[in-house]
């Protein structure tokens, strides 16, 4: 599913600090199994034969200019602002223990952080380029009181809102016993004066949260959905739960899956027990009735993807019956009788991930013992297949639509054949979707996270990988051009990846502060550290 600005499984970020032309994906590191370590049994590659589409978003905190990085410290109430242009780094107090940060360039007000302090229960809104109130430099930073039981902070595509809220996937530091329906939304002033923080009640258990360019946020969790519209928010608030008129039997709300429109203009329900999904117009009148319009499926589905623009579509995998269907939303919600077209895949394939151009669809499985990927072009029909060395993990497409990465984990080898041999270590395998050429790569670590950006006329990969051994913890650098691979390895335990300016930087585990920068054009690698007590150059 596309365009989650938060969680779910399935997303893609566009634009990590701002640029146009870079895309960022993040795995799950609490369930990704590690090199003979084991994992979260209930989605370890080796274990789960359930489709499992993972990616999850995290939203990396830079601007055009700043990154914005927590002190890893739990005892810290420091947050660290990184000058990509000449790496001076300013650390500015907020609240203690800060966790998730988001930032954005605004206009008409600059670079503007947000960030979850769980260690006292706050939201600190950070102006960076405002001077800060004591004198020093600049940083204005506003701290407001949220509920205790949240855990996690979403910020909006514009960056003029923020929510709080609870995340069931993570623990609850401060509150065993909780209230599980608070959400606080964050509403950012033209000045800090205006800034304001309401609490909300809304439906528990969110394991779905979309933002949509019009100001309107949708959340689904066990009661259903929620629908509000952030401007509107004046205090705090109940926010009641849509009535879709849905048979609970076939479309249990703690199971269901929701896609939304960016443009608020439809949502459209799938369920993997029901033979259909249920397409709804989005009226502008909030308390107008919604009304349910099915599509009927060859089928039970698995995965829903959405390719919006003037002429949205939607797709829908059907594993069982080896089929994808398309629907056509505008003609599905005027005509009563429509019918979804219908596309041979052949495959039991019930993933599927659709080029950044629309052009093209990558179906994939990550069922033990499923090799395949299918490659399908939406305009002529044209399909190819290609068989893997191994089980697809996750799977992403590059900007330029040339190009799909298969993420493998590592299992146990049955033989010492090649292929076997392969299962045994962390990998990937770069795809040309044009000719089939397969190139699989063998990883020092276990990938957590990635980076693909452009440098003049190639896109460039950029693989985090996590390791106990130092020697084999660090950055996999991959041009997609000429499939050139290079490692370089890093002293600390890596974190965070994202862009900013021109430089892709990594963020390591070390109390006082480390931070390692790529510089995309010329590949210098540069390290500032010890900033959480003197910033110095390494």
């Amino acid at each position: 599913m596309n365009y989650k600005y938060a969680i779910a499984v399935l997303t893609l970020v566009i634009g990590c600090g701002d640029s146009a032309n870079s895309l960022e994906y993040d795995y799950d590191q609490n369930n990704a199994t590690t090199n003979n370590t084991g994992g979260n049994t209930s989605t370890n590659n080796s274990e789960n034969n359930n489709e499992t589409e993972r990616f999850l978003v995290r939203e990396v905190a830079t601007t055009d200019s700043y990154v914005f990085v927590p002190n890893a410290d739990v005892n810290s109430s420091t947050l660290a602002r990184v000058d990509a242009n000449d790496l001076s780094v300013i650390p500015l107090q907020v609240g203690q223990n800060p966790q998730d940060v988001a930032a954005k360039d605004i206009e008409g007000i600059g670079a503007v952080a947000y960030a979850l302090c769980e260690g006292n229960s706050t939201v600190a809104i950070v102006r960076a380029d405002l001077p800060s109130r004591t004198g020093a430099g600049l940083g204005d930073v506003r701290l407001f009181k949220v509920p205790s039981e949240v855990n996690r902070l979403t910020m909006s595509p514009d960056g003029r809102y923020a929510v709080a809220w609870i995340d069931p996937e993570r623990s609850l530091v401060n509150s065993p016993i909780a209230s599980l329906q608070v959400m606080s939304l964050i509403k950012l002033g033209d000045t800090p004066e205006e800034d304001a923080v309401y609490n909300l009640s809304v439906t528990r258990l969110i394991r779905d949260l979309e933002f949509t360019n019009n100001g309107e946020l949708f959340l689904l969790g066990r009661e259903g959905v929620n629908r509000l519209r952030l401007a509107d928010v004046t205090a705090d608030r109940l926010v009641p739960r849509l009535e879709l008129g849905l048979d609970s039997a076939l479309f249990p709300a703690n199971t269901f899956e929701m896609e939304v429109d960016p443009d608020a203009r439809f949502m459209i329900i799938r369920s993997a027990g029901a033979q259909a999904v249920i397409l709804y117009e989005l009226p502008t009148d909030l308390n107008e009735d919604l009304i349910a319009r099915p599509v009927d499926l060859p089928g039970l589905s698995n995965d829903i993807d959405l390719i919006g623009g003037v002429s949205p579509q939607v797709l829908v995998t059907v594993p069982s019956a080896g089929k994808l269907a398309v629907i056509d939303v505008l003609e599905a919600l005027q005509d009563p009788l429509y019918t979804a077209s219908i596309k041979e895949v052949g495959l039991p394939l019930g993933l599927a991930q659709i080029t950044p151009d629309g052009n093209q669809v990558v179906l994939y499985s990550t069922i033990a013992g499923v090799y395949d990927v299918q490659r399908l072009d939406l305009n002529d029909d044209s399909q190819a297949t290609w068989t893997l060395r191994d089980r697809v993990y996750a799977m992403a497409v590059s900007p330029d639509s040339r190009r799909a990465i298969a993420i493998h984990q590592a299992g146990d080898a049955k033989d010492l054949s090649a292929e076997d041999l392969f299962r045994q270590y962390d990998g990937l395998t770069l795809i040309d979707l044009a000719t089939g050429y397969l190139r699989p790569i063998v990883l020092q670590g276990t990938p957590t996270d990635f980076v693909m950006t452009s440098s003049g006329d190639d896109t460039l990969l950029y693989v985090l990988l996590s390791s106990a051994a130092s020697t084999s913890r660090g950055v996999m650098r991959i041009n997609l051009e000429t499939f050139r691979s290079d490692f370089v390895a890093l002293p600390k335990q890596p974190t965070q990846i994202g862009r900013v300016g021109n430089k892709i930087f990594v963020s390591q585990e070390a109390s006082d502060g480390r931070l390692t920068f790529f510089d995309v054009v010329t590949n210098e690698v540069r390290t500032v550290s010890g900033y959480e007590l003197n910033a110095v150059i390494d």
